[in-house]
């Protein structure tokens, strides 16, 4: 009995520490969310892939257009799709170059697709590249 005493003034006590609304930071995230349908990123009207272990990473604040980059599991690769035209350095702080960009339009949204990969990784950047329109336009 004691011990059953004991539980209940120790679950009053921990009421207080669970706020009674939600904190202003949680209630308001600004920006647009991402959304997924099984392994696709939505973007407005655009359904871009997302290849089998690939990371999807939010690259956009809440002023901008939103912009999302896929990462391969060994970082070599990175894939940004975006509503806005994108900017990036010919070269990052990783190695990793510039090499394809892609620009698609339809019903009068626009979709950008920068391919970035460390040198020795192009031709697999090529091949994801293809697979990832394939779909794009399917």
């Amino acid at each position: 009995m004691r011990l059953a005493g004991l539980l209940l003034l120790l679950l009053a006590a921990c009421g207080s520490l669970v706020p009674a609304t939600v904190p202003p930071q949680l209630a308001f995230t600004p920006g647009p969310p991402i959304s997924f349908e099984d392994n696709v990123v939505v973007l407005d009207n655009w359904r871009v892939p997302v290849p089998p272990d690939w990371i999807v990473v939010k690259n956009s604040t809440a002023e901008e257009a939103l912009r999302v980059v896929l990462v391969s599991p060994d970082k070599s690769l990175l894939i940004t799709a975006g509503l806005s035209p994108l900017d990036a350095p010919e070269t990052d702080t990783e190695g990793r170059m510039i090499l394809l960009e892609e620009k698609l339009t339809q019903e009068g949204t626009t979709l950008y697709l920068l391919g970035q990969a460390l040198p020795e990784h192009s031709d697999t950047l090529e091949v994801v590249w293809e697979e990832i329109l394939l779909e794009i336009a399917s």
